[in-house]
C-alpha cells in the first residue's frame, strides 16, 4: 500500500525544486523566498525503555538565504567530490556551495516536545559559497552536475537560449571554474537540461528542453 508523508519545510513562498543526494539520505529544497534548506534523514533517539518505535525522520540541518531572486533549481554533486550543491536563479547567476568541515552548532531547544527528541542532538551545519557563475544574460532555469567520469562539470540552461558548460579547475578547490562551452540551443530560451549519465554511450551527451515543447539532443 502506497503511503505519503508531508514534510513541513518552513519555506515562505513557492518551492521550485527538491533534490535527493546520491545516497537518498539528504534533501535540498529551494524557493522563491530565496532560501535553500537541507534535510537529513535522522534516526530518533531511543525512549527510556531502550526501544525505538519511530521511523527515521527528515530533519532540517541547514537553512540560508542566497541569490537576489527566486531560486529555480538545486543539484548535488557526486559524493566523491564532497558535499557540494549548485543553485540557479532568476538573478542570472549560478552559485556553488560546499558544506563546511568546521564543527557545527546545536540548534536552540524546540518548544515542540514531539520534535525535540528528534532534533535536540542534530547539529546545524554551515554551507560556504565557493563560486559564483554569472555569464548568463537572463534567468538561469536549470543547473546540473555532469557524470563523475567527466570530472566536476556543471551545465546550465538559461532564458537567453544558451547552454553553458563549466569545469572545476581543481575538483577539491571549487573556487575556480572554467567556461568550457557556450552555445545557443533555443533562440527563445531553454528550460531544462539533462546529462546522459551512461559513460559507454557517446552518441548523445545531453538533452535540452524549451518552453515550446521541443527537446534537442547534443553530442559530445
Amino acid at each position: 500500500m502506497r503511503t505519503t508523508k508531508k514534510l513541513a519545510t518552513g519555506h515562505q513562498d513557492v518551492i521550485h525544486d527538491v533534490c535527493y543526494d546520491y545516497h537518498g539520505k539528504r534533501l535540498a529544497t529551494c524557493s522563491s523566498d530565496r532560501r535553500i534548506k537541507i534535510f537529513d534523514l535522522v534516526q530518533p533517539n531511543t525512549n527510556s525503555s531502550g526501544s525505538n518505535p519511530s521511523q527515521p525522520q527528515w530533519v532540517k540541518t541547514a537553512d540560508w538565504t542566497c541569490h537576489s531572486g527566486s531560486i529555480w533549481k538545486v543539484d548535488w554533486a557526486h559524493p566523491q567530490f564532497g558535499q557540494v550543491l549548485a543553485s540557479c536563479s532568476f538573478d542570472r547567476t549560478v552559485l556553488i556551495w560546499e558544506e563546511s568541515s568546521a564543527p557545527p552548532s546545536l540548534p536552540p531547544p524546540s518548544s515542540n516536545k514531539s520534535l525535540q527528541t528528534i532534533t535536540s542532538n542534530v547539529p546545524l551545519k554551515t554551507w560556504i559559497k565557493r563560486a559564483e557563475l554569472f555569464d548568463s544574460k537572463d534567468s538561469v532555469q536549470d543547473v546540473r552536475f555532469g557524470p563523475k567520469s567527466r570530472g566536476v562539470l556543471i551545465a546550465t540552461c538559461s532564458k537567453d537560449g544558451h547552454i553553458r558548460i563549466y569545469s572545476a579547475e581543481d575538483p577539491f578547490n571549487l573556487s575556480h571554474w572554467r567556461l568550457l562551452d557556450d552555445f545557443e540551443s533555443y533562440k527563445h530560451g531553454c528550460t531544462r537540461f539533462s546529462w546522459n549519465m551512461n559513460p559507454r554511450d557517446m552518441s548523445s551527451m545531453a538533452v535540452v528542453g524549451s518552453d515550446y515543447g521541443e527537446g534537442e539532443g547534443k553530442s559530445a
